[in-house]
């Protein structure tokens, strides 16, 4: 349109503010740009080439450069206001079996909630591209008549990443020495802000709660603190076609700022794989020594692990090793234990994929410090029928998953299938079916979940939605419930 007139915004050629100022912006960007979100800060030292420092944080999504300020709804200098969004929405609940709280109007939770909200940005231009940003939602209650109001970044806590790095080369060998450290805190800028208010139906709320410690400004019990001191050595050996690899890694875990429940993992590995072109399926050997702070046990693992194409559709990852356990506290440990693993993906049509799994190995959780030996299998496909539809389903069985730290053993079944129909544009159809069996120490059962979901684009921004879902969870225990769902939503954003 501007084309075919001629007529094109005024663009004012005088310098603004922040760009007459950039001598002082400048270097503000570089010191607080790293508690954006996707932006880091990384030093290298002229004088140790081989050396570097990278650090990543966010204030709880406070800090930001996405921000265009000319669509701002409202702007008074170097503030901003933003109409997010206006919404409303209503759920029925049909509950069966025991809650451990009554609905909020006294009753056992059954029946409808329903809210009205708005949501609202205020923005603070702090540099010519960063700015401080707070997310208010205000949600009316009607059935209870209570108005409750969140504050937020969108970014969650606060969080910090480190990672110091020490490279050379000696001789033939690649030399690297990092420490690596990761905090999520705890911390609520806003917490004095909130108002509580909610309505219940079933399981589900509308509103904002914040029970006990953690409407406070910070809750100790929720930070997270992980570090991690390694090294890495590998050269190139039997006539270049061959790397070697030696590793180690010290790593702890801490939770709460006095840094308690602390926990601790030591690795070490060397593996040989082959990068020429001469042996098919790139063979690689690799041992993994692995000792758990807490326990009195030590994990040896042995793998020989191959990786390529069978044909032009179908890739494969297989494995076989001996896994055993040594020291006292290797409980019930038969000795040694064979592991093995194969994954499979093929194209059958161009569209239609699957992928298969089965086998018996170690899986490592270096985030909450745990080892599980399970024996599984698996198997998915995805199929697209038409350009506006597709659908996909999944089983995967474990007969047996053992925690080898506590022994403690579990048997796992899922299965589900989905399917999405868009018969229109702007209409969105979506239905699936989950069934989940278990059985562990302290608990048996399965639970079954349908659910199916109409959206519907109503206009420029403003988007519709329906849906029904039916949970039935039976257990040994009280805990059991069905639950019948209807809910819908209706949303503009601006």
């Amino acid at each position: 349109m501007q084309t075919a007139s001629g007529l094109f915004p005024y663009e004012d050629s005088d310098p603004d503010f922040y760009q007459r100022n950039q001598n002082f912006f400048r270097p503000l960007n570089q010191t607080l740009g790293w508690l954006t979100p996707h932006d880091a800060w990384t030093m290298q030292f002229s004088q140790m080439d081989n050396n570097s420092l990278t650090v990543d944080g966010n204030l709880g999504g406070i800090f930001t450069r996405s921000f265009a300020p000319e669509l701002a709804t409202v702007k008074a200098g170097p503030l901003y206001f933003d109409l997010l969004w206006v919404g409303a929405g209503a759920i029925w609940s049909d509950y069966n079996g025991n809650l451990n709280t009554t609905g909020n109007r006294g009753d056992e939770g059954d029946g409808v909630i329903a809210y009205v909200d708005v949501g609202v940005r205020g923005v603070l231009r702090i540099s010519d591209s960063l700015y401080l940003s707070a997310v208010a939602d205000l949600m009316y209650l009607p059935f209870t008549n209570r108005f409750a109001l969140q504050f937020g970044g969108g970014g969650g806590g606060p969080a910090l990443f480190t990672r110091l790095n020490y490279s050379k080369t000696l001789g033939s060998w690649d030399v690297l020495f990092y420490d690596e450290f990761i905090g999520q805190s705890s911390l609520n800028w806003f917490s004095s802000a909130t108002v509580n208010g909610y309505d219940r139906a079933g399981r589900y709320f509308y509103g904002f709660q914040t029970p006990g410690p953690t409407n406070s400004f910070q809750n100790s019990g929720y930070a997270r603190f992980g570090n991690t001191i390694g090294m890495s050595l590998s050269t190139l050996v039997f006539d270049n076609s061959w790397r070697l690899w030696i590793t180690g890694r010290h790593v702890d875990f801490w939770q709460g700022y006095e840094f308690r429940n602390h926990a601790n993992l030591e690795n070490i590995g060397v593996a040989l794989g082959y990068e020429g072109s001469k042996i098919p399926f790139a063979p690689r050997f690799s041992y993994d020594m692995y000792a758990y702070g807490g326990s009195d046990s030590v994990m040896h693992q042995f793998l020989l692990s191959l990786t390529g194409r069978l044909t032009e559709n179908l890739n494969w990852l297989g494995s076989v090793g001996d896994f055993f356990m040594t020291g006292a506290g290797a409980r019930g440990s038969s000795g040694n234990r064979f592991i093995w693993n194969i994954d499979l993906r093929h194209s059958l049509t161009q569209n239609t994929t699957q992928s298969f799994g089965l086998g018996e190995t170690v899986f490592h959780n270096n985030v909450v410090g745990e080892a599980l030996l399970s024996r599984y299998a698996q198997y998915s496909i995805n199929q697209r029928l038409n350009s506006r539809s597709y659908g996909n389903a999944f089983i995967q069985y474990a007969d047996s998953e053992t925690n080898l730290l506590t022994m403690q053993t579990a048997r796992r079944t899922s299965v589900g299938v989905a399917f999405n129909y868009q018969p229109l544009d702007f209409t969105q159809l979506n239905a699936s079916i989950i069934y989940d069996k278990f059985s562990q120490s302290t608990l048996t059962g399965d639970r079954w979940r349908y659910m199916v979901t109409a959206t519907q684009q109503l206009g420029m921004r403003l988007t519709g939605s329906l849906f029904y879902q039916y949970e039935d969870y039976q257990v040994d225990n009280p805990a059991r419930f069905s639950e019948h769902l209807i809910g819908v939503t209706i949303r503009r954003y601006f």
